[in-house]
Protein backbone atom coordinates (compact mmCIF):
# COMPACT_ATOMS: atom_id res chain seq x y z
CA UNK A 1 0.00 0.00 0.00
CA UNK A 2 1.37 3.27 -0.79
CA UNK A 3 2.90 5.59 1.96
CA UNK A 4 1.96 9.08 0.38
CA UNK A 5 -0.92 11.49 1.29
CA UNK A 6 -4.21 10.52 -0.29
CA UNK A 7 -5.59 13.19 -2.43
CA UNK A 8 -8.72 15.29 -0.81
CA UNK A 9 -10.51 16.14 -4.39
CA UNK A 10 -12.84 14.03 -5.71
CA UNK A 11 -12.49 11.62 -3.05
CA UNK A 12 -14.65 8.63 -2.78
CA UNK A 13 -16.48 8.21 0.08
CA UNK A 14 -14.90 9.74 3.61
CA UNK A 15 -11.85 7.50 3.62
CA UNK A 16 -10.29 7.83 -0.24
CA UNK A 17 -8.80 5.50 -2.06
CA UNK A 18 -4.92 4.98 -0.49
CA UNK A 19 -4.13 4.69 -4.22
CA UNK A 20 -4.96 8.16 -5.21
CA UNK A 21 -1.51 10.36 -4.22
CA UNK A 22 -1.88 13.84 -3.85
CA UNK A 23 2.21 14.10 -3.42
CA UNK A 24 4.60 11.31 -4.49
CA UNK A 25 7.34 12.60 -2.07
CA UNK A 26 5.52 13.12 1.35
CA UNK A 27 4.73 10.83 3.94
CA UNK A 28 0.91 9.94 4.46
CA UNK A 29 0.28 12.20 8.29
CA UNK A 30 -1.70 8.85 8.93
CA UNK A 31 1.60 6.61 9.20
CA UNK A 32 4.24 9.47 10.51
CA UNK A 33 6.58 11.86 8.91
CA UNK A 34 9.43 12.03 6.41
CA UNK A 35 11.82 11.11 9.99
CA UNK A 36 9.09 8.24 10.54
CA UNK A 37 9.96 6.89 6.92
CA UNK A 38 13.81 7.51 7.71
CA UNK A 39 13.66 5.48 10.75
CA UNK A 40 11.57 2.36 9.48
CA UNK A 41 14.24 2.46 6.57
CA UNK A 42 16.77 2.06 8.76
CA UNK A 43 15.58 -0.28 11.29
CA UNK A 44 14.59 -2.64 7.92
CA UNK A 45 17.96 -2.47 7.14
CA UNK A 46 19.39 -3.87 10.00
CA UNK A 47 17.02 -6.70 9.94
CA UNK A 48 18.85 -7.23 6.19
CA UNK A 49 15.06 -6.22 4.82
CA UNK A 50 14.79 -3.93 2.03
CA UNK A 51 11.96 -1.20 1.98
CA UNK A 52 9.96 -2.10 -1.28
CA UNK A 53 7.25 0.60 -2.14
CA UNK A 54 4.58 0.02 -4.66
CA UNK A 55 4.19 3.54 -6.74
CA UNK A 56 1.20 3.89 -9.77
CA UNK A 57 1.50 6.96 -11.59
CA UNK A 58 -1.41 6.26 -13.25
CA UNK A 59 -3.27 7.00 -9.85
CA UNK A 60 -2.45 10.40 -9.47
CA UNK A 61 -5.04 12.33 -7.33
CA UNK A 62 -6.82 15.57 -9.10
CA UNK A 63 -4.91 17.59 -5.99
CA UNK A 64 -1.87 16.50 -7.29
CA UNK A 65 0.84 19.35 -8.94
CA UNK A 66 1.58 17.42 -11.65
CA UNK A 67 -3.07 18.03 -12.52
CA UNK A 68 -3.38 21.50 -10.80
CA UNK A 69 -0.60 23.05 -12.05
CA UNK A 70 0.51 21.55 -15.25
CA UNK A 71 -2.82 20.58 -17.30
CA UNK A 72 -0.97 19.65 -20.57
CA UNK A 73 0.39 16.48 -18.67
CA UNK A 74 -2.79 14.76 -18.23
CA UNK A 75 -5.15 13.12 -21.00
CA UNK A 76 -8.32 15.76 -21.38
CA UNK A 77 -12.03 15.01 -22.98
CA UNK A 78 -12.73 17.37 -25.67
CA UNK A 79 -14.01 19.74 -23.52
CA UNK A 80 -10.89 20.16 -21.74
CA UNK A 81 -11.57 18.52 -18.46
CA UNK A 82 -8.89 15.58 -16.78
CA UNK A 83 -10.10 12.20 -17.69
CA UNK A 84 -10.30 9.96 -14.61
CA UNK A 85 -8.12 6.25 -14.56
CA UNK A 86 -9.02 4.12 -17.38
CA UNK A 87 -8.54 0.40 -17.56
CA UNK A 88 -6.10 -2.04 -19.92
CA UNK A 89 -9.08 -1.74 -22.32
CA UNK A 90 -9.17 2.31 -22.00
CA UNK A 91 -12.81 2.33 -20.59
CA UNK A 92 -13.15 4.27 -18.06
CA UNK A 93 -13.26 3.62 -14.24
CA UNK A 94 -14.88 4.41 -11.07
CA UNK A 95 -11.84 5.65 -9.78
CA UNK A 96 -13.49 8.80 -9.77
CA UNK A 97 -10.29 10.45 -7.91
CA UNK A 98 -7.67 9.81 -9.61
CA UNK A 99 -6.65 11.41 -13.08
CA UNK A 100 -5.22 9.96 -15.71
CA UNK A 101 -1.19 11.50 -16.07
CA UNK A 102 -0.18 11.37 -19.62
CA UNK A 103 2.78 9.32 -19.97
CA UNK A 104 3.49 9.57 -24.05
CA UNK A 105 1.77 11.61 -26.54
CA UNK A 106 1.93 12.42 -30.38
CA UNK A 107 4.62 14.34 -31.87
CA UNK A 108 5.10 17.70 -30.16
CA UNK A 109 2.18 17.05 -27.73
CA UNK A 110 3.49 18.28 -23.92
CA UNK A 111 3.70 14.60 -21.64
CA UNK A 112 4.86 13.59 -18.77
CA UNK A 113 8.09 11.74 -18.67
CA UNK A 114 9.23 8.91 -16.99
CA UNK A 115 12.16 10.50 -15.77
CA UNK A 116 10.38 13.15 -14.19
CA UNK A 117 7.67 10.67 -12.64
CA UNK A 118 10.72 8.94 -11.79
CA UNK A 119 12.48 11.37 -10.10
CA UNK A 120 9.83 11.93 -7.46
CA UNK A 121 10.27 8.22 -5.90
CA UNK A 122 13.71 8.70 -5.79
CA UNK A 123 13.32 12.03 -4.14
CA UNK A 124 11.33 9.75 -1.39
CA UNK A 125 13.16 6.16 -1.18
CA UNK A 126 16.84 6.54 -2.41
CA UNK A 127 17.81 9.82 -1.05
CA UNK A 128 15.63 8.75 2.51
CA UNK A 129 17.26 5.91 2.04
CA UNK A 130 20.67 7.03 1.80
CA UNK A 131 20.35 9.67 3.74
CA UNK A 132 18.95 7.54 7.02
CA UNK A 133 21.80 4.76 6.05
CA UNK A 134 24.40 7.42 6.69
CA UNK A 135 23.04 9.10 8.98
CA UNK A 136 20.95 7.26 11.19
CA UNK A 137 17.51 7.09 12.87
CA UNK A 138 17.01 10.09 14.85
CA UNK A 139 18.38 9.89 17.85
CA UNK A 140 21.21 7.30 16.28
CA UNK A 141 25.00 8.05 15.70
CA UNK A 142 24.47 6.58 12.20
CA UNK A 143 26.82 4.13 10.83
Amino acid sequence: MPVQPIGRKNRKGTLGSYYAISDYTAVNPEFGTRTDFRAFVVAADGQGMRVILDWVANHTAFDHTWITQRKDYCVTRADGTIINARDNELHDTDWTDVGRPQFRGDAGARHLSRAAASGTMHRLVRQDAHDARHRGAPGDSGR
